[in-house]
């Protein structure tokens, strides 16, 4: 893609028309992919919430993106894949119609359609919630003792 680095907007032109801001999957492809933006999201909360009052400026982007996220929520009632419509044919096809241009392509070789998204919901619900789960619980990783009869820890 000619766009350069992640952040992209894409229009829901095939619901509300609204214009939605997020990252793409990767630099080589196209189009939001809205699982990495709502981690996104929260990476650059996190990132802000401890290094803000350092001056230190990450994204002013930060907020369209959430917004972005809400907004599907709301007219949804989940978070999509892609809100680029079409199917894999119009992908594989590189079909150039921007209402139906097969989903959001990674730069990988596949591309995410417009569907309902479990993860991009859950990540949407994480960064809701302000929780990460790849933290440490409270009081570190439990211990445990090997059982030297257990096959497994041999």
């Amino acid at each position: 893609s000619s766009e350069g680095g992640l952040l992209t907007e894409d229009e829901d032109i095939l619901g509300d028309r609204a214009r939605l801001l997020g990252v793409r999957f990767t630099t080589a492809g196209s189009g939001a992919q809205w699982e990495n933006t709502a981690s996104a999201v929260m990476g650059i909360g996190f990132y802000d919430a401890i290094y803000g009052d350092e001056g230190a400026t990450v994204s002013t982007d930060f907020a369209g993106m959430r917004d972005s996220l809400l907004h599907q929520l709301v007219e949804y009632r989940s978070v999509l894949a892609s809100v680029r419509g079409g199917n894999y044919d119009a992908y594989e096809h590189g079909n150039p119609d921007p209402a139906f241009p097969g989903g959001s392509d990674t730069g990988l070789g596949w591309a995410y359609l417009r569907y309902p998204h479990l993860a991009a919901t859950a990540w949407t619900g994480l960064m809701l919630l302000e929780a990460n789960p790849f933290a440490l619980p409270d009081g570190g990783l439990p211990t445990s003792v090997v059982d030297e009869s257990c096959p497994a820890s041999r």
